[in-house]
């Protein structure tokens, strides 16, 4: 009798890459062999990935996947195995990642992929800073560029937003009122006097009203030329930060003066009965 070879023809791989993206798929395939045994594909024990027929799904992004193909047995032929072949699953992009603001200072952001925590940076021509999600701005008028990024993690590459652009704006002033009473007597004046605002800049005080009284002002003194009704405004300028902030209008009740009359004629010494002499006084008012 002939002796027959039981031992099949080489086989070998025939895959269009030896990388597979994580969640993707990868289609396997090989060549050679003989005989009419069907073709099974077995992962490593070690490896993450799974085999259903001729279809690889990979495990974790970052893993390798180690595979063998088996040409099984038929009447003539012993199955036969290829090399083991090594599969690499990469890290996949993650899905949009972008700003999620509103007009507070808390960043946020929506979107990405994966278990990477966010992080949020500025650029290097900014005057803001940044802790944990609360961005710190420096003065009113200028801008600050930020950028947040989505680390990477097992599956998936770092992601990064667009950068952001935020301007700081001035703010409004606390509140500023007069120190001062409402009344004041004709004669005398008035020292005007605001406190409260913010930013430092200097107060300026003006007459929004000077009704009858005639009031008028040098720097913060009021003074009045008759009595009534005298309206008054205090200003404080606004700042690098603050925008100008006013006082409500304050109302002053300027009032009459007391004034005391007094005789300035001399009773003569010796009054004769039935006769007269001049009476005359004079009021401190001048009147």
């Amino acid at each position: 009798a002939k002796w027959v070879s039981r031992t099949q023809s080489p086989l070998s791989w025939n895959l269009s890459s030896t990388s597979v993206a994580y969640q993707g798929s990868l289609s396997l395939g090989v060549t050679g062999g003989s005989g009419t045994g069907s073709v099974t594909y077995s992962p490593s024990g070690n490896s993450t990935c799974t085999i259903s027929g001729s279809t690889l799904t990979p495990g974790q992004g970052g893993s390798v996947c180690v595979i063998t193909a088996t040409k099984a047995a038929d009447a003539d032929f012993d199955a036969a195995s290829t090399a083991q072949q090594t599969i690499t699953i990469t890290k996949i992009n993650q899905s949009s990642f972008s700003w999620n603001l509103s007009s507070t200072l808390t960043l946020a952001t929506t979107g990405g992929s994966g278990t990477g925590i966010v992080v949020y940076s500025v650029s290097n021509t900014s005057t803001c800073s940044i802790v944990g999600t609360t961005l710190i701005p420096s003065d009113a008028g200028s801008t600050c560029e930020i950028t947040a990024t989505k680390v990477s993690d097992t599956n998936y590459n770092s992601a990064d937003t667009a950068t952001q652009t935020i301007t700081v704006t001035k703010i409004s002033q606390a509140t500023l009122s007069f120190s001062n009473s409402n009344a004041l007597v004709y004669g005398q004046t008035m020292d005007l006097l605001a406190t409260g605002g913010s930013g430092g800049a200097s107060i300026t005080y003006a007459v929004s009203s000077a009704g009858t009284t005639g009031c008028s002002l040098t720097v913060n003194q009021l003074s009045v030329t008759g009595a009534g009704t005298c309206a008054v405004t205090a200003i404080r300028a606004a700042s690098t930060n603050y925008n100008a902030s006013s006082t409500a209008t304050l109302s002053i009740t300027v009032s009459k003066a007391s004034q005391t009359v007094s005789f300035s004629s001399t009773i003569p010494a010796e009054p004769v009965a039935g006769g007269t002499y001049a009476v005359s006084a004079t009021a401190s008012s001048g009147l």
